[in-house]
């Protein structure tokens, strides 16, 4: 009997386990990583895409290039389209990768089975998670390349001058027609493709590897720097071609420049040689690699906080280091589910008016935001503003 009561204590005082995350959850968790990484990698973006339209001696002259021209300012140029790149673009990749893989999981289960999806099978979700992805994202990616090469048109009277990510998508969509925001739709599909199934499936593989060679558990820090290392030289081999192209065809300032991909890919080879398909490698594998491991453990930890520290998804146990996943067993104090579901909300809007109005981003509550206040109840409203007062200590806390 006593041993029934003592069973029964240990079950209630154990963490209940939530529900497997929604599509729309995971992406929106994907999103919030990846905002917060963009603060560290997009200048490698802006010295990517410069060098993919321009031309300079190689990485250092690039960045050297464009601080000379505008410091700060101008190697963060495009930071709103890296948002909203995340918000479309990075959400869907992630978050249908992850939702994917436990898919996976769960059909395996059902059959008796226990064994890892195929490095094939990998390969599929990845580059499925990407594609669709991309598709949606390309307005964003679109902004992200006009923008970020903007300061590389040496006639100052032929450069667009964009205020926001927001105001280049309404001014493409008035000025060039709203087709005009899916230009160079098929190389950047195909570039999140080779990308996005090249680094999962072979960040997966890679670490399994890097294990039996060296002796490194599968899931420690320093076989996860390196998997990713290898994954990020390998993807960025077989996408930059699309990368380059895509980038090409999107800055061009003349719809006629280019009668498509392989137009592109043929006039650029003719005027450059074989390897300008190859420009901005160097940024883009630089940038790669700590960009995954930053956002995927960002995705982890912001997973973490929304689950109450017990909602590890299947892309930690499949790419990250457990040292950088919560423990199944621990149940992380903070703000439940709902509250960060209504920070999410406001947070969007937020951002999205900052993108607009090109006004510096403040981590504090909109307080006059007339759009939050009519979805969240008074009370709710005020736990949000709460907690968002506190942002500094959140997104330090995440970054431990």
């Amino acid at each position: 009997m006593a041993a029934q009561q003592q069973q029964q204590q240990s079950a209630s005082s154990s963490p209940t386990p939530n529900k497997s995350l929604s599509l729309f959850e995971r992406g929106s968790l994907g999103a919030a990583g990846g905002i917060a990484t963009t603060f560290v990698t997009h200048p490698f973006d802006v010295v990517r895409v410069q060098m993919q339209v321009g031309k300079f001696n190689g990485t250092l002259d690039a960045t050297r290039t464009i601080l000379g021209q505008g410091g700060l300012r101008a190697i963060y140029a495009g930071i709103s389209a890296a948002w909203l790149r995340q918000i479309t673009y990075g959400s869907g990749r992630l978050g249908i990768y992850a939702y994917l893989l436990d898919a996976d999981k769960t059909s395996r289960a059902a059959r008796g089975d226990t064994s890892a999806p195929s490095f094939l099978s990998k390969i599929m979700m990845g580059v499925t998670s990407g594609s669709v992805g991309a598709a949606a994202g390309n307005p964003a990616e679109l902004a992200l390349v006009r923008m970020g090469a903007d300061g590389n048109i040496k006639d100052p009277a032929q450069r667009r001058n964009y205020k926001s990510s927001i105001d280049c998508i309404i001014r493409v969509a008035r000025e060039e027609g709203a087709l005009a925001l899916w230009r160079g739709a098929v190389p950047t599909i195909l570039r999140a493709a080779t990308l996005s199934g090249s680094l999962l499936s072979i960040t997966s593989e890679a670490k399994n590897a890097i294990s039996q060679k060296t002796g490194w558990a599968p899931t420690s820090t320093v076989n996860m720097f390196f998997s990713t290392l290898i994954a990020s030289f390998a993807a960025n081999i077989v996408s930059t071609p699309f990368d380059v192209v895509k980038s090409r065809i999107q800055q061009a300032s003349n719809p006629t420049q280019y009668a498509g991909m392989i137009d592109c890919a043929r006039k650029s080879i003719a005027a450059e040689g074989f390897f300008v398909l190859w420009a901005g490698f160097t940024p883009a594998f630089v940038k790669l690699a700590p960009y995954s491991i930053i956002s995927l453990t960002l995705l982890e930890k912001f997973t973490a906080m929304y689950t109450g520290g017990d909602g590890v998804s299947t892309l930690a146990a499949t790419c990250l280091p457990s040292a950088l996943s919560p423990h199944p067993s621990v149940h992380v104090l903070g703000p439940s589910r709902r509250d960060l579901g209504d920070i999410s909300v406001i947070f969007l809007l937020t951002l999205l008016s900052v993108m607009y109005s090109n006004k510096r981003l403040l981590l504090c509550a909109p307080t006059h935001s007339s759009t939050a206040n009519n979805i969240l109840s008074p009370a709710r409203r005020n736990t949000c503003q709460t907690i968002l007062g506190r942002g500094m200590d959140f997104l330090s806390m995440c970054a431990l």
